[in-house]
């Protein structure tokens, strides 16, 4: 399509002022001019104009922090789909751009997720770092991508392993921070009951008949439709009421949950709570106010100050629960006098939920972190948390060369 524009002003020390840089395609990379290099750590203010066809051009100023010879690895670097290569000249777009740091002699990427969601994202960060080593992005796709993740093909994995490995240093948490407490992590099985059994039941028959129904061709045109039908689920095992007005019947994990944060409460303990749905958070505080448990509360409403006042407090102040929308407090919050963490709902992405989890274990933690996942039984969440394990265990194929799981879901799985 047509190239996206940039028009970046830096500081005169690096790059003359009303630097245009156009970039376009997947595997051309084509730029007008190189990207500027920095020579000197430090703190820019870049102001940014993107102009798309078919978008409002986005304009702003966004500060960033450079270190020489490194990129640190942003969404939209990472995802083929989004911002930088294709699409929506969103934030990502615009990030992506203020990481770039070229140099002469070498270029390294840091990233604490090199794989989330699928290979592609291993392809974009070795893209950027040596072109064409991994092929254009579909001509990885056709030798390793779709052998990988559609046949689990064994040697194809090996191959692909055996290429990266030379040029990844991996270190985890655990070989870093030797001092840093133990993290157990528990999985809180929840039987429905009633008429949310009953409910969840029905949904679920539904969808399936739905599915039965149609052809290939037809589950590629009504994947939103079979989205909303599958959240839909999820939110039945979290509270019939986030959807259903006048339910008034049992809500086992509500129940389940509320007992957990109480023992924990009367056991000393401060709580983290995410879920990914901030009317869960709704249900919850009202829970909590009933047993006259107090709590804070972050979701995408809160301002970015509010959020450094209601952190400071929470380290410091009696308050047991802070309840987190896992999208808007995921990530950038030092909470380490919680040493409990309570996922209320699993979420697709693994490394989303152990981002969250990490709020709390993170440096400056001095006791042993529990955390829970509370899962609803015979129900969408367990098949969500064995997803969740097929995505980490793709990952260690590639990263470790341990065994190896297909993360693609057909209509037969769903």
């Amino acid at each position: 399509g047509n190239p996206h524009t940039i028009t970046a002003t830096l500081p005169a020390s690096s790059v003359p002022s009303g630097t245009e840089i156009k970039y376009k395609g997947i595997a051309e990379s084509e730029w007008s001019q190189e990207p500027p290099s920095y020579t000197d750590a430090g703190e820019y203010t870049v102001n940014y104009k993107i102009s798309c066809p078919n978008y409002k051009d986005l304009e702003g100023s966004q500060t960033v922090h450079i270190r020489p010879r490194s990129l640190t690895v942003t969404a939209g670097l990472k995802n083929p789909k989004r911002g930088v290569i294709y699409g929506d000249p969103m934030p990502e777009f615009e990030a992506s751009y203020t990481g770039f740091v070229k140099n002469e002699t070498k270029e390294t990427a840091l990233t604490g997720t090199p794989m989330e969601n699928r290979l592609s994202e291993l392809w974009s960060i070795f893209d950027f770092l040596m072109p064409g080593f991994l092929y254009g992005y579909q001509g990885f796709r056709e030798k390793f991508e779709e052998a990988i993740m559609n046949d689990r093909d064994e040697e194809v994995s090996a191959r692909l392993r055996s290429m990266v490995h030379p040029f990844i240093l991996r270190r985890l948490k655990k070989d870093v921070l030797t001092e840093l407490p133990d993290k157990i992590e528990k999985t809180v099985t929840i039987e429905l009951e009633g008429e949310q059994r009953k409910l969840y039941d029905a949904y679920a028959k539904r969808l399936k008949l739905y599915l039965e129904k149609q052809s290939k061709e037809e589950f590629k045109q009504s994947k939103l439709e079979v989205l909303k039908e599958l959240t839909r689920l999820r939110q039945l095992c979290c509270g019939p009421e986030l959807f259903l007005e006048n339910y008034h019947g049992e809500n086992a994990k509500m129940d389940a949950c509320v007992e957990l944060v109480r023992q924990a409460v009367d056991g000393g303990h401060k709580v983290l709570l995410f879920s990914q749905f901030t009317s869960v958070l709704d249900e919850i505080e009202k829970a909590l106010a009933k047993e006259k448990i107090e709590d804070h509360r972050i979701d995408g409403s809160v301002s970015k100050e509010q959020r450094i006042r209601l952190v400071d407090s929470f380290e410091t102040d009696d308050v047991p629960v802070f309840c987190i929308s896992l999208k808007a407090g995921g990530t950038g919050l030092n909470l380490t006098a919680a040493d409990i963490v309570i996922h209320y709902d699993p979420w697709w992405n693994v490394a989303a939920q152990n981002q969250a989890t990490d709020r709390a274990h993170r440096i400056g933690q001095r006791n042993t972190v529990t955390v829970y996942d509370l899962i609803a039984e015979n129900t969408i969440e367990e098949q969500i948390k064995k997803l969740q394990e097929s995505k980490s265990a793709l990952a260690e194929e590639i990263l470790s060369g341990e065994g190896i799981q297909s993360i693609v879901l057909d209509r037969d799985e769903i």
